[in-house]
């Protein structure tokens, strides 16, 4: 949802999806931590892009959804530390961790995710992905910048995972 709300904000004028995409990224964030933060290259990236950066981030939406997002978080952190001491070692070091460091040896090749993804999870159905975004950008029209975004979002996902040094097969 706050990929959506993020593509209604670059292709329209209102401001509100800021908020929305606020308050989707903070739920995201609350359910499954780092993971809902994968995309954020791809936001920065079509923000410059388009060059709704200023736009998007000078203005009172952006600011007091900030302040929620933060403030939701370090309530969270700050309540599992409580409930179980070691909750903030636990995330930082081993589930942040997990870009640095090996973790529970899951460690593979570079491109594990994209050998998984040609040659056992939807092998034909990848090979088409390909082909379409490689025509996207060949019949390239305005109307191509939400299929534009949503490949941003994808290679942002992979790349991130992909340089993950701890890699599961199911994070694709």
């Amino acid at each position: 949802m706050a990929n959506l709300c993020f593509a209604n904000f670059l292709l329209g004028e209102k401001k509100r999806h800021v908020m929305w995409f606020f308050v989707f990224i903070t739920l995201a964030f609350l359910v499954k931590l780092y993971a809902a933060l994968l995309f954020v290259p791809a936001y920065i990236f079509f923000l410059f892009y388009k060059k709704r950066v200023r736009e998007f981030v000078l203005n009172w939406q952006f600011l007091m959804c900030l302040g929620f997002f933060v403030l939701s978080i370090g309530s969270l952190f700050y309540l599992r530390e409580l409930a179980a001491t070691g909750y903030l070692n636990e995330i930082l070091f081993k589930d942040a961790g997990r870009m640095l460091h090996v973790v529970e040896n899951h460690n593979e090749r570079l491109f594990f995710y994209i050998e998984n993804l040609f040659k056992t999870r939807f092998s034909i159905w990848f090979m088409f992905f390909i082909i379409g975004v490689v025509c996207s950008f060949i019949y390239a029209e305005k109307r191509n910048t939400i299929l534009h975004l949503f490949i941003a979002f994808v290679v942002s996902y992979l790349v991130i995972i992909m340089i993950s040094v701890t890699k599961l097969e199911w994070y694709d």
